[in-house]
């Protein structure tokens, strides 16, 4: 087919050099030559599209891994929180400490859907602890005293016609099971497991007490070795949110693998071919 193309483009522009035309009329008319030409320019086009696709699922696993910039959560926190909030902002080895709320498998009525994780904080740190896109005007309307806000990634906006303003049912827990927000906004992002309320900012509404607390360590193994050792024994739950979106992104770390692999295999296989099918045309030249 490529090699009748090229011909048909010399004759549309009218190259009458003899040795081109004699050259192709004699590659369109050798079967194994066409059949090389042919093997060559399909290996091509397949390496290509799974070298993009493996480019593809590199730069996704680099762009979530960039996303979640906080280390880790201490939950489940139900006595001495004022303490341990102290012991670990006078902490040497900790950068960075906030009071939070965080509930785990957030039920959203309306949408019929599971949120992984629902975290309510300083909405003037929440970029320190998440690189998404939040603008400033979604983030103000959150640090409302008085009415229910949640932020919820985009996709409930296409996916459900969603939009800012209306109501959804949250149920955080079996103590709290429909509390009615109102979305202040969505966040872009290809982590879609979060969503972002204003329990933080409404302690007075409420008799929910904050049970977690977020941070940012300078020395992650150390400070993960010093929250397991100093509050495990109290029951709480530490959150190392990196394992998690490894985890997460184990997926597509085996297929990036296996797209590698793949393409190693083809081009060997092509190679092979293309010179199993040149040593079969060599000899069949020598025989006649």
């Amino acid at each position: 087919m490529l090699i009748f193309l090229i011909k048909y483009i010399f004759n549309r522009l009218n190259i009458k050099n003899l040795f081109t035309l004699i050259s192709l009329n004699n590659l369109s008319l050798n079967k194994i030559t066409k059949q090389i030409i042919n093997l060559m320019t399909m290996s091509f086009l397949i390496i290509i599209m799974l070298i993009g696709l493996n480019e593809y699922i590199v730069t996704t696993t680099k762009t979530i891994r960039n996303i979640i910039t906080i280390d880790y959560a201490l939950t489940n926190i139900t006595l001495n929180y004022e303490k341990t909030y102290q012991e670990l902002q006078n902490h040497h080895l900790i950068k960075e400490v906030s009071k939070a709320y965080l509930f785990t498998d957030t039920y959203i009525k309306e949408l019929d859907a599971i949120s992984n994780y629902n975290i309510s904080s300083d909405s003037d740190k929440i970029t320190h602890y998440f690189n998404i896109d939040i603008n400033n005007e979604t983030l103000e309307k959150v640090k409302s005293l008085d009415t229910y806000y949640v932020i919820l990634p985009i996709k409930y906006h296409y996916l459900n016609k969603l939009n800012i303003d209306d109501k959804v049912t949250l149920t955080l827990n079996k103590d709290y099971p429909n509390l009615e927000f109102t979305v202040a906004g969505f966040y872009e992002s290809q982590i879609t497991e979060i969503i972002f309320t204003n329990l933080y900012y409404l302690q007075n509404n409420h008799t929910i007490f904050p049970n977690a607390i977020i941070l940012n360590a300078y020395d992650k193994e150390n400070v993960k070795r010093f929250l397991i050792e100093t509050y495990a024994k109290e029951m709480y739950y530490i959150i190392y949110f990196h394992e998690l979106v490894e985890n997460d992104l184990q997926l597509m770390v085996n297929l990036n693998s296996y797209f590698t692999y793949l393409i190693l295999i083809l081009i060997t296989s092509f190679l092979i071919t293309i010179l199993n099918n040149a040593l079969l045309e060599f000899t069949n030249s020598k025989i006649f």
